[in-house]
């Protein structure tokens, strides 16, 4: 069984897709930009084999357990998403050790930038925060998801 890192560095390599051109209009007509089909086997392999930070941050988030539906491995026009909750046009990123290189880091903030440009309003929270800090994760983020709402 490979280790988590390298488990994370397989992962990062899947992340970023190739641009693809048109996403926002193509001849005046507005292009899909969730979910496309063209990375749905990406995303499925990423549910697959979610990290442990991931999969115990979705035990704690699906069902609505936080009173909003999420979305996880979720695709918005060339990223993929952790978690995504539609309602609040939140993204949720889980990063692990891998997020601190320099080129992913960069990547990162490109993907940031560009979700922030459509609306998104974009989390981050590390693997340890996760695994160790829970409650307090937690808390940030039912206290954000509210504040959200209420600018709705």
């Amino acid at each position: 069984m490979p280790s988590e890192s390298a488990d994370e560095a397989k992962r990062s390599t899947l992340i970023y897709l190739p641009l693809y051109k048109g996403e926002n209009e193509r001849g005046g007509k507005k292009v899909k930009l969730y979910n496309l089909e063209k990375y749905k086997n990406i995303r499925k392999a990423l549910r697959k084999d979610m990290t442990k930070a991931e999969a115990v941050f979705w035990i704690h988030i699906k069902n609505s357990q936080l009173g909003y539906r999420f979305r996880r491995q979720y695709s918005i026009g060339k990223y993929i998403v952790d978690f995504y909750c539609p309602e609040l046009k939140l993204v949720v990123e889980i990063d692990g050790a891998t997020h601190d290189h320099p080129d992913v880091y960069k990547k990162d903030q490109e993907k940031q930038r560009y979700l922030e440009s459509k609306g998104f309003t974009v989390i981050r929270y590390n693997d340890e925060e996760i695994l160790n800090e829970l409650d307090a994760m937690w808390d940030n983020l039912y206290n954000i998801c509210e504040g959200l709402s209420k600018q709705k």
